[in-house]
């Protein structure tokens, strides 16, 4: 059983503490976009009441708007300041952008070829794939035309983009400023990330990247002060409480896009969220239970199957699906499509613990050689 720890004599960070609402959160996003994949207003209708129990299982599992500030603030919490600067680059580039260029060759040479094979037109098959090739190039986190031409969004890996960006600006930061003035300075950086949203597009998840940096440096700020084994008055319960719920109902945070309907206070109370989302996960952690494991696991390798997900969501024309089985339902096209992606996802999951395993063997045959 995994434990709480703090300053009486026990650990408060271990490996895979927070993998549990990572896996939930991911769980999520599939499902989400596997609504946005059949159209919103499918889960609109009355009619369909098995849509509207999977959108309402939805929207609670992705924890409001939440999901994508939870997925900063875990970060944080385990962010190390690296002195060099141009180290923390590299590092953060084979660990964020590696797994961004796996996924943008696999997705465009996928998408060229499947969806040659479903209309046998190359120049049209040809023309749609620049779209996506030119969507990685540019980092586009939504859809945009250039002259006519279609760039297309990177799909989940935006987060990759910007999580980089976050981190190696945070960490240049922490190295320049004095650690006093750093909450100051992070409220002007969320003051011109808000600013930033009222722009036009902007490639390479740069946007995303500015809003990042305070979200980062609030999980860094609750290890840091061991907040989430800190006892805090009502009040200040209350206020987290009510900002989360507000936020949750009424607000309308999208990052990706990048969006915010009710400007900063939205992006404060949805940190808001994000922490009472992580206070409960490593209290639900304490303990054992069915599906815990696997739903773990998903949190394990969040970021790979997050590249999984969008080549499976951009590769494939799912949409081909739809129209050959419009004679049914749509909870039944949705329950279809979900348990394809499912099988999907699951089948590079089962590829990317090989990997791993034979990495890890193959490094262990070396050792034994050297010593030999």
């Amino acid at each position: 059983m995994n434990t709480m720890q703090n300053k009486s004599g026990k650990n408060l960070y271990y490996p895979g503490m927070f993998d549990f609402i990572k896996g939930i959160a991911m769980i999520s996003i599939v499902m989400t976009h596997a609504q946005f994949a059949l159209g919103e207003e499918a889960f609109a209708t009355g009619s369909d009441w098995i849509l509207k129990l999977f959108g309402v299982i939805g929207d609670a599992t992705s924890f409001g708007n939440a999901a994508m500030p939870m997925f900063l603030l875990v970060s944080g919490y385990g962010f190390r300041k690296t002195k060099d600067n141009w180290k923390c680059v590299k590092k953060q580039a084979k660990l964020l952008l590696k797994p961004f260029a796996f996924a943008a060759c696999l997705t465009t040479v996928l998408h060229l070829c499947v969806h040659y094979a479903a209309f046998r037109y190359f120049p049209g098959s040809i023309r749609a794939t620049i779209g996506v090739g030119l969507g990685y190039l540019l980092g586009a986190s939504n859809t945009f035309y250039i002259g006519g031409i279609t760039v297309c969004s990177v799909g989940a890996v935006w987060f990759l983009g910007m999580l980089f960006w976050g981190w190696i600006a945070l960490n240049f930061i922490m190295n320049k400023v004095n650690e006093k003035h750093l909450p100051w300075l992070m409220a002007l950086i969320l003051v011109i990330g808000r600013l930033l949203c009222l722009l036009p597009p902007i490639p390479y998840c740069l946007v995303q990247g500015v809003i990042a940096i305070p979200y980062l440096y609030m999980g860094w700020m609750i290890k840091k002060h061991e907040l989430l084994t800190k006892k805090f008055s009502p009040v200040i319960w209350g206020i987290m409480i009510v900002g989360a719920i507000w936020s949750s109902k009424f607000g309308l945070l999208r990052i990706s896009d990048p969006y915010v309907r009710y400007g900063i206070l939205e992006l404060i109370c949805d940190g808001f969220m994000a922490f009472l989302v992580m206070w409960i996960g490593l209290r639900i952690n304490r303990f054992q239970f069915p599906l815990k494991s696997c739903i773990g696991m998903i949190g394990r390798y969040s970021l790979w199957i997050m590249c999984l997900h969008t080549i499976e969501q951009q590769a494939l024309p799912w949409y081909l699906l739809y129209e050959r089985l419009g004679m049914l339902d749509n909870w039944m096209l949705y329950l279809i499509s979900l348990a394809l992606k499912t099988i999907l996802i699951y089948i590079g999951y089962r590829f990317l613990i090989w990997n791993d395993q034979r990495k890890i063997k193959k490094k262990r045959e070396m050792r034994r050689h050297r010593h030999v």
